[in-house]
C-alpha cells in the first residue's frame, strides 16, 4: 500500500507541508507517480513518523 502526501499526513497526524519539506529535504523517501502525485510507502512513512494515534486519526475524519 502507498500513501499520498496527504494521506500520509493524515495517518501521522503532521501536515501536508511537513510530509512534503521531509521528502525535499530527503528525510522521507517517495517518488512521484505518472499524474504527479507522491507515493510513499507505509513503511518508510512510519519509519520517519509514528502512527497517529486513533482519536486523532478520528477527530480529523469527523471534522471534514
Amino acid at each position: 500500500m502507498k500513501h499520498t502526501a496527504g494521506t500520509a499526513a493524515k495517518a501521522v497526524g503532521k501536515t501536508k507541508s511537513t510530509i512534503t519539506k521531509a521528502i525535499a529535504s530527503g528525510k522521507l523517501s517517495a517518488v512521484k507517480n505518472d499524474s504527479g502525485a507522491w507515493e510513499i510507502d507505509v513503511a518508510e512513512l512510519h519509519r520517519v513518523y509514528p502512527p497517529a494515534p486513533i482519536e486523532t486519526v478520528s477527530q480529523q475524519a469527523n471534522s471534514t
